[in-house]
C-alpha cells in the first residue's frame, strides 16, 4: 500500500496561522471548529490514545534517516488509509487530531508498524526493516491480537507494543501493508 498523509481539515494552514500568532486554547478551537464547518464536516470526540513501543525489549534502533510508521487501521475496512503516527528513536507515541496529541475518535484498530528508510524527494519506499512482520492489518488480526485496540473514552496513554523481530524471517507483504511512504511532513525529532 502507498501512504500519503492527508489532513483531515481543508484550511489546516490558517490554524497553523492562528497558533502561531498566539490564539488561546479557546480561540484554536473556534477556529478548528469554523474550518471543520467550512468543510461540511463536524468535530467529533477525540479521546488520547499514546504508550510506547519496543523493539525485542529494547527501544528502536533507528540509523539516520530511518522512520518507524504506526497506523491505526479499521478492521473491518484495511485497504482504506488510516490515521498515522511517526515514531522515532525514543519509541513513544501519541496520536493528534485537532491538537497536540489530543488522540483519537473512539472505536476498533488495528495497529500496523512498518520500519522504511527515506529515499529520494521525501519518499521512504522501503523495504519494510520490520521484515513485513507487523505492516499488514489483516495478518496483525489474526497473528497479534495484543494489536488490536478497543479505543473508547477516556483514551489511554501507557500502550506498550513489544514488536518480536529478532531471529525472525522475513515475511510476504499482505495485500493491504503498509510498506512505502510518500512526502512525509516535518518530522519528529529522530535524536529522542
Amino acid at each position: 500500500m502507498f501512504l500519503r498523509p492527508c489532513r483531515a481539515i481543508r484550511g489546516s494552514s490558517v490554524l497553523a496561522v492562528l497558533v502561531v500568532a498566539g490564539c488561546s486554547s479557546g480561540q484554536t478551537d473556534q477556529a478548528i471548529d469554523m474550518a471543520l464547518a467550512n468543510a461540511g464536516q463536524k468535530r467529533e470526540a477525540v479521546y488520547p490514545l499514546a504508550g510506547k513501543i519496543t523493539v525485542d525489549g529494547m527501544s528502536p534502533d533507528l540509523a539516520e534517516g530511518e522512520w518507524i510508521v504506526m497506523m491505526l487501521k479499521d478492521p473491518a475496512n484495511p485497504q482504506a488509509n488510516g490515521i498515522f503516527r511517526l515514531i522515532s528513536r525514543s519509541g513513544e507515541f501519541a496520536f493528534k487530531t485537532f491538537g497536540a496529541d489530543d488522540g483519537v475518535k473512539a472505536g476498533t484498530y488495528i495497529a500496523t508498524f512498518t520500519k522504511l528508510k527515506r529515499g529520494q524527494h521525501k519518499e521512504y519506499p522501503g523495504p519494510d526493516q520490520f521484515l513485513n512482520l507487523y505492516d499488514d492489518p489483516d495478518r496483525n488480526l489474526k497473528e497479534y491480537p495484543e494489536l488490536k485496540i478497543d479505543h473508547q473514552p477516556p483514551g489511554k496513554k501507557n500502550y506498550v507494543f513489544d514488536l518480536k523481530i529478532a531471529g525472525r524471517e522475513a515475511v510476504a507483504a499482505g495485500p493491504n501493508a503498509v510498506t512505502r511512504f510518500r512526502h512525509l511532513p516535518n518530522p519528529p525529532d529522530s535524536s529522542k
